[in-house]
């Protein structure tokens, strides 16, 4: 959840500022140029003027004013909560101005009664900003800060538990929470003891409920990508764990433990790369591809050498197409053209622009550098 649970982060792509950088290997959502390729549905165009002022009516007036600064937050998220990893560019600096014009209007409306009703709403981008408005001076607001930390309630229970933190709420209370939470979110930030950490993994992996199951799957294969101030040391009782949920009935599970997987080779390497190369015959594409994208970390074996060369005939293009990255991209040209013909309307587009970058690029001759 904690990966992708922040719908602020998807719509940051809307606006078309954001500088995205996104390896080849990484998941197709992962090429989103804008949040309309990553979510269909949606429709979101940069910042005008003209716009900012239809938002301010609607601001002014109490029955829009919630949902007015729910888009409002959505459509500057790259300037409310800038970050290592993402930055804003401006064509010009009337359109920077624009969007510093939309900040300023977001940090107005940091009244209390605002602060209040975003913290009780449903929208999970309003209670991430109410929570960063709430201070020790709050005590009103305490309580429904408490709320947002009740497990299950709200995908921001870690922050409202960390604002409690902050506004110096009892500890035994704080840890109340932390105790009866299932958010691997809570549990990485919250949990520093490593054996108290693996113990209450290990019970989400045991979990009734398959999504808390994948959710833990997912921390564990996303965790090598965070800064490595966020490792988590796994121990050899979750690898084993992992390693039975890869066998799971359920095709999203399977899916979830292929990164997981790969992550904790350090276990033992032949028996992930044995298993992996299992799972890129499974009947689910959407494992297939995610071997594909694990099977990179392992150039030097044999055996998963062997089976990107298999994926690399797979009947499913996407499945090619991570084959082909993993395998190189420039040595699978003709792959890639295939794949821009075909009729699978985001891997066509992702090799199109793999083939793009690959004209662009001088070719590397051997012994230059």
């Amino acid at each position: 959840m904690w990966y992708m649970k922040n719908k602020i982060t998807n719509r940051i792509l809307a606006t078309g500022l954001l500088i995205f950088l996104a390896t080849p290997f990484s998941p197709p959502c992962a090429f989103a140029r804008s949040f309309e390729a990553a979510n269909p549905e949606a429709k979101y165009e940069p910042l005008t003027e003209a716009k900012l002022d239809q938002f301010s009516r609607r601001l002014n007036v109490s029955e829009t004013r919630m949902q007015a600064l729910s888009e409002l937050i959505e459509q500057c998220s790259t300037m409310l909560y800038p970050t290592s990893s993402s930055m804003a560019i401006f064509a010009d600096d009337k359109t920077r101005k624009v969007y510093e014009r939309a900040v300023a209007m977001v940090h107005r409306c940091a009244t209390k009664p605002t602060i209040k009703l975003a913290l009780q709403s449903r929208e999970e981008n309003l209670n991430f900003w109410a929570l960063r408005q709430v201070t020790a001076k709050d005590k009103d607001l305490i309580p429904l800060v408490e709320a947002l930390a009740v497990p299950g309630r709200c995908v921001w229970a870690n922050n409202a538990v960390d604002t409690l933190r902050q506004c110096n709420v009892n500890e035994a209370v704080i840890g109340k929470y932390i105790a009866a939470s299932k958010d691997t979110d809570v549990l990485m930030h919250q949990i520093r003891d490593d054996k108290e950490f693996n113990r209450r993994l290990s019970i989400l992996l045991d979990d009734n409920d398959e999504s808390v199951k994948k959710n833990a799957l997912d921390f564990i294969g996303y965790n090598e990508g965070m800064a490595e101030m966020y490792h988590r040391p796994f121990d050899a009782h979750i690898f084993d764990q992992v390693m039975t949920l890869s066998h799971s009935q359920s095709s999203s599970l399977r899916e979830s433990s292929v990164a997981a997987l790969a992550w904790l080779k350090k276990y033992d390497e032949n028996k992930v790369v044995a298993r992996l190369c299992e799972m890129a015959l499974d009947a689910s594409s959407d494992v297939r591809w995610r071997v594909a994208v694990a099977l990179r970390k392992f150039g030097g074996n044999k055996n998963a050498t062997k089976t990107l060369e298999d994926l690399l005939k797979d009947h499913c293009p996407l499945v090619q197409y991570f084959a082909a990255m993993a395998t190189g991209p420039r040595e699978h040209i003709e792959v890639l053209r295939e794949l821009s013909k075909c009729s699978d309307v985001e891997t066509r587009k992702m090799a199109i622009e793999v083939l793009k970058s690959l004209e662009t690029q001088p070719s590397i001759q051997p012994g230059h550098k």
